[in-house]
């Protein structure tokens, strides 16, 4: 029995990825189970399990969760920056004992990483906004460039990198002192790229945000303040006895969750919110940090003929 796939050598981008499929020929020799072994480049076996063959002739394997698992972007604090080098990972298929293998790479970071870094168009931020400055480090950077009512505010040394090294640069930078000068909207760009990739349009707004910083598919962070109300949800439970004929609380546990409305949004800024929601990494700005949270439920639509649009999700901190 001859098995084929079309995934040897190839680069396969994570939020695209589909199922593998593994061929057999001839096609009417497949009765019995054949192992399928997904490996990493040091040899760390990642899935081994085996697989009937369909009356076509193929199966398929889900790889994306196992993969997932390996990619992580540091979160650097405010006013630094880092480089987080795990954006690809090179992978390995065994199939049938040996029978066939083919490598390949999977990137954690949608095709067009080195033409855009964030699907959103517009945000609207407070004064106190904390932004994320991510890139695809494919290859020397000479800095950002902060564009607004007609000047450049250059950053020479934001995001430089050195080399070619392969991965991920964020930094996080506290944007007040644009506010400081009277700057209404701002973007940026990244310079020493052909053609340029720009940032969303920043907006400044007088009222009071919540700031949800989260990993997107370019390999980087948005940060999507949200002016909606935010909610504590407080789950009480009480274990109740009776002693000396009386009823009595023996003890109470609180679980605290919380419920964030959005406030409305564009509709490609709503879109992109799908990251957030199944995003690995997402934090909550509260007194002066990123608390890491988790997302537990969500209730997200939007309607064809709405120009602005809102959704809200529960969820509760990692750490508590």
């Amino acid at each position: 029995m001859v098995f084929g796939t079309n995934i040897s050598g190839r680069i396969l981008y994570i939020d695209m990825l589909s199922p593998l499929v593994i061929v057999s020929q001839p096609q009417d020799d497949t009765a019995s189970p054949v192992r399928f072994v997904l490996q990493d480049a040091d040899g760390n076996t990642i899935l081994d399990e085996s697989y009937f063959f369909g009356f076509d002739g193929t199966f398929s394997v889900d790889i994306s969760d196992a993969v997932r698992g390996r990619f992580s972007v540091t979160l650097p604090d405010v006013g630094t920056e880092v480089l987080c080098e795990s954006v690809s990972v090179d992978l390995k298929v065994i199939v049938g004992e040996g029978a066939l293998s083919a490598e390949f790479t999977v990137n954690d970071m949608a095709e067009r990483a080195m033409e855009r870094v964030s699907d959103i168009d517009i945000v609207n931020i407070p004064k106190d906004y904390v932004l994320p400055l991510c890139i695809y480090d494919f290859a020397p950077r000479s800095g950002v460039a902060f564009i607004a009512n007609g000047c450049r505010y250059g950053k020479e040394g934001w995001l430089s990198g050195e080399g070619s090294q392969k991965g991920s640069l964020v930094r996080l930078e506290d944007v007040e002192w644009l506010f400081a000068d009277g700057i209404k909207s701002f973007r940026v760009e990244f310079l020493g790229i052909s053609p340029v990739i720009a940032s969303p349009v920043y907006r400044f707004v007088s009222c009071h945000c919540e700031q949800y910083l989260f990993a997107n598919r370019f390999g980087g962070f948005d940060n999507v303040p949200m002016t909606g109300v935010l909610e504590i949800a407080p789950k009480y439970e009480f274990d109740n006895g009776v002693y000396d004929g009386r009823i009595r609380t023996v003890s109470a546990d609180r679980e605290v969750e919380y419920v964030q409305h959005s406030g409305y949004m564009t509709r490609q800024t709503m879109s992109a919110m799908m990251d957030l929601i199944c995003s690995r990494q997402i934090y909550h700005y509260t007194s002066c940090s990123f608390r890491r949270i988790v997302i537990l439920e969500t209730d997200i639509a939007t309607r064809s003929d709405d120009t602005l649009h809102s959704f809200s999700f529960r969820y509760r901190y990692e750490d508590q």
